[in-house]
């Protein structure tokens, strides 16, 4: 028998694996343990420091701009220094 207009449109829930566990009802796993980064060591952001010195360096060597590389040669052994201070 053909079906009513009225019918027309409307769908019953289809069901894909009867068998199957509804996965709303299935309890979900706890969301793994964040731990949140250690902050750097003091080694490790002395030798950031002396990176970025000896870039500075660098840039002032390439510039030909002595008062500049004269700063930077003073940054540099501060950066030095810390390094040794901190274990590095």
């Amino acid at each position: 028998m053909p079906s009513s207009r009225r019918d027309a449109g409307r769908c019953s829930p289809v069901r894909r694996n009867p068998g199957a566990p509804d996965p709303a009802a299935t309890p979900q796993a706890p969301p793994p343990d964040v731990t949140t980064p250690d902050p750097p060591t003091a080694d490790a952001t002395a030798a950031v420091e002396l990176k970025s010195a000896l870039e500075q360096l660098r840039d002032a060597q390439r510039r030909g701009d002595f008062s500049a590389f004269g700063a930077a040669l003073d940054r540099l052994q501060q950066a030095v220094d810390a390094y040794l201070t901190s274990g590095g």
